[in-house]
């Protein structure tokens, strides 16, 4: 399970004296094995088959990808059998999530939407030949409010049902109250990355969860270079919880594909919530002293921990394997274990490692 406080200390302090004399960079890529702690699933909206070959070098084993009505909203959103092909044969695995205007709750009370939604979801499962028995997601992508319950579970209780019928099951992307609402409905539980919506702190310090979005709209190298802009250029990355070795991933071989428990616990391992509220100061080392660099880290967001320098600890902010900045160990939490509560930030520094 999750690494105790001395644990935490003593891997960390490890690191400190090649800290103090600066070691080389890590590469960006490591080779497949990736650097201790790498991230291993990823989730991207756009086609990622031209960056295939440097996804699966990177260290990553799958990738999640969407289905959306008809072709999608923009090019290269909805999986392709082609892409599926490819991503297969760089060794990566798949999960898949359908998406189409699920972002705004006021589209759940259209009746005709959990029809059409299930309709496309399964009409992309059999074109990309996505295994039976395994899940789609569906997200329900918003702050769930009161007022959108009863639609909200009303749509995952038809998709559900739809889905069982052709040999499918369902899981659920969105905050933690909207997981908690469908916990009889969906098999699978996909927290998003936006941990101050309703419920996402007690859904994920359940236990229940098997995902979590922890990093958006990262730049990385490996997400596809397709679209015009730049700022679309990004990929999305997740940890799942050590609970669980299955989460909805496939190949359309039948081969197995397993996310070791072991593995899964070294990546929530070397990661920290942030849990100093309203942020927490990041700091830099220049001519023997610690200066804060006029950035902050937000309370309850994650990091990357990559060593130890007394009392700081040494951190990336984008999933990557170079230092970004230091912040103070009292600031964070031992690794992603409990996540500190939104409702009350008071709470927060309870989960501090020191």
């Amino acid at each position: 399970m999750f690494m105790s406080r001395r644990s935490f200390l003593n891997r960390l302090g490890a690191g400190a004296a090649a800290l103090a004399l600066q070691p080389p960079r890590i590469p960006a890529f490591a080779g497949p094995s990736g650097a201790p702690g790498a991230i291993k699933i990823i989730d991207s909206a756009r086609d990622v088959s031209d960056q295939a070959g440097l996804i699966r070098y990177a260290g990553i084993s799958t990738v999640i990808r969407y289905y959306a009505r008809n072709d999608g909203q923009w090019p290269g959103k909805v999986l392709s059998p082609t892409e599926r092909a490819v991503l297969e044969e760089h060794g990566l695995s798949l999960a898949v999530i359908f998406q189409h205007n699920n972002s705004n709750p006021l589209n759940f009370m259209d009746g005709e939407k959990k029809k059409l939604d299930a309709q496309w979801a399964l009409t992309h499962a059999e074109r990309v030949g996505q295994p039976k028995g395994t899940p789609i997601y569906f997200g329900a992508d918003f702050n769930l409010r009161p007022e959108h319950e009863d639609a909200v579970k009303a749509y995952f209780e038809y998709v559900a049902s739809a889905l069982a019928g052709k040999g499918y099951e369902v899981g659920i992307y969105g905050c933690g109250a909207a997981c908690a609402l469908v916990g009889g409905i969906a098999q699978y539980f996909w927290l998003s990355a936006s941990v101050g919506y309703a419920g996402s702190s007690s859904f994920y310090n359940s236990g229940d969860w098997h995902l979590f979005q922890n990093k958006i709209e990262l730049p990385k190298p490996y997400a596809s270079q397709r679209p015009e802009k730049k700022a679309d250029r990004v990929i999305d990355t997740d940890v799942l919880n050590d609970r669980f070795e299955y989460f909805g991933q496939w190949r359309t071989d039948g081969t197995p594909v397993v996310h070791s428990k072991a593995q899964s616990a070294a990546i929530l391992a070397l990661r920290a919530f942030v849990t100093t509220a309203p942020n927490a100061v990041l700091y830099k080392r220049r001519s023997g002293t610690w200066e804060a660099t006029g950035k902050t880290i937000d309370y309850a967001r994650n990091v990357r921990l990559l060593g130890r320098r007394g009392d700081y600890v040494a951190l990336s902010l984008d999933e990557g394997d170079d230092v970004q900045g230091y912040c103070r160990a009292s600031d964070l939490s031992c690794n992603l274990g409990k996540m500190p509560p939104y409702s009350d930030k008071t709470q927060g520094a309870e989960l501090a490692c020191e």
